[in-house]
């Protein structure tokens, strides 16, 4: 894998240079000034081709041999270089400049700058003369002409421009031009990997330039990828949006479940981290590994606590590279949920003897809540909305019993029962208890009879 000239484009794409070439000119009346230097976070590396003027490198790790013999091969260690020491170099080390591309999911603006031996600094950040800088480019209509590079997660492409410092008002570099038929789908793009592929192009108004500059050796028309293996890749995974965390249903004073939005752009799994620390035990779901889903439970906490979580979207299981959502927080129910004790038991004419159990959490008050089965289907009661608040000093009482007065109390009447532990301070209501029944206020005869042979 050395840095030689690679061999011809297919005739197709010097068919499309002859066409784009009357297209694509860009010309403009100032020059960019900036110096060639970017910020602490570049997440794009790799290298893109071009016939003209060789090899671009998009961040200042990548490395290359520097030995003769191996110079340009690139290289992981020494020994890809023949072994002699120090001959595996970064860029780094060389231009002693610390620069690379960044890439920002959340907006799809690119920032940094590339380096070519050859043509100089390759700025990502410029923005067109004569054109509004926009906040994102996630709306490819409103980026597809003139402006800074940018990315639209939603079709993978990458559009706009970047910029060849020395070159100035020559130095356009268009990524993509979905309207040129011959160049349609064939700009530059991300897959959800984060490897480049592609084609984006650069002329200038003396009819010259650098011609079509290739990120990946395995697009048709590149050459192939056998001796000169080479593609732009982005080490990038979106972040978590959306991310809420509400009471977990039937737990509400021991569990939370946390949602966010799927998928995430590069994210191949999710972790949750709960008040700083990742979940890898206890009950619940969110210890568990893709979460593809983009939901999960947690379970075991203690009532009436407040917790913080953060999704974390990962590269991989190892989580190697991954990015965080904003912090989202939740709270336990006060109060758990209720648990009948002794069997209810009927006093004539229409009453009827609950107790039940103090749950835990923290209970003022509770609320006894009766279904009427009579003459209804089997599994009528198991729905809370067929119960009604339950009569007599049942409601609101601050005791574990009460005495319901029912509107009917023949042995044909069964009546269903829950309860629910009330916080007034907060104020909310715990989860209902299970069903316990049928009751019947006065069972004076029993429902069969002994009859007489």
């Amino acid at each position: 894998m050395f840095f030689l000239k690679k061999s011809n484009f297919i005739l197709f794409f010097s068919l499309l240079a002859i066409v784009a070439t009357a297209s694509l000119l860009f010309i403009i009346n100032s020059s960019p000034t900036d110096t060639a230097q970017a910020g602490s976070e570049h997440n794009v590396g790799g290298w893109a081709w071009a016939d003209a003027t060789g090899w671009v490198s998009f961040n200042c790790t990548n490395k290359a041999c520097r030995n003769v013999g191996w110079q340009g091969q690139f290289c992981s260690t020494d020994a890809d270089c023949g072994g002699q020491a120090a001959s595996c170099l970064n860029d780094c080390t060389i231009t002693g400049k610390n620069y690379g591309v960044n890439l920002d999911l959340n907006t799809g603006i690119f920032s940094g700058y590339a380096y070519s031996a050859n043509s100089g600094w390759v700025s990502f950040q410029e923005t067109p003369p004569e054109t509004t800088w926009r906040a994102s480019c996630q709306n490819p209509g409103a980026c597809t002409g003139a402006c800074s590079a940018c990315f639209n997660n939603s079709t993978g492409k990458v559009y706009g421009w970047a910029n060849i410092i020395n070159l100035g008002d020559n130095g356009w570099i268009k990524l993509s031009d979905d309207s040129n038929p011959l160049w349609a789908d064939k700009g530059v793009k991300i897959a959800s990997d984060g490897a480049f592929s592609g084609w984006a192009w650069h002329n200038n108004d003396a009819g010259s330039g650098t011609g079509w500059l290739s990120f990946n050796c395995a697009d048709a028309g590149a050459g192939g990828c056998s001796g000169h293996d080479y593609h732009v890749q982005g080490n990038i995974i979106g972040q978590p949006q959306a991310v809420s965390v509400t009471q977990a249903l039937d737990n509400k004073c021991s569990g939370l479940k946390v949602q966010w939005d799927v998928p995430v752009w590069g994210a191949a799994g999710f972790q949750i981290i709960r008040d700083g620390t990742q979940i890898t035990t206890g009950a619940g779901t969110c210890k568990e590994w893709p979460l593809a889903g983009g939901v999960c439970t947690d379970l075991g906490l203690s009532p009436g606590a407040t917790y913080q979580y953060v999704v974390r979207a990962c590269n991989d299981a190892s989580c190697a590279l991954y990015s965080d959502s904003a912090p989202a927080n939740g709270k336990t129910n006060a109060v758990c949920e209720v648990s009948f004790g002794a069997p209810a038991s009927g006093i004539c004419p229409n009453k009827i003897n609950l107790t039940w159990n103090t749950p835990a959490g923290t209970v003022t008050s509770y609320h006894v809540y009766r279904c009427d089965a009579t003459a209804q289907i089997a599994a009528y009661c198991d729905d809370n909305l067929n119960y009604a608040q339950a009569g007599g000093d049942c409601w609101d009482t601050t005791n574990t019993n009460c005495t319901d007065e029912v509107p009917l109390a023949d042995k044909s009447h069964r009546f269903y029962y829950k309860v629910a532990g009330y916080n007034s301070a907060v104020p909310e209501e715990g989860d209902w208890s299970d069903k316990t029944g049928p009751d019947v206020a006065c069972p004076k005869s029993p429902i069969w009879e002994e009859v007489k042979p």
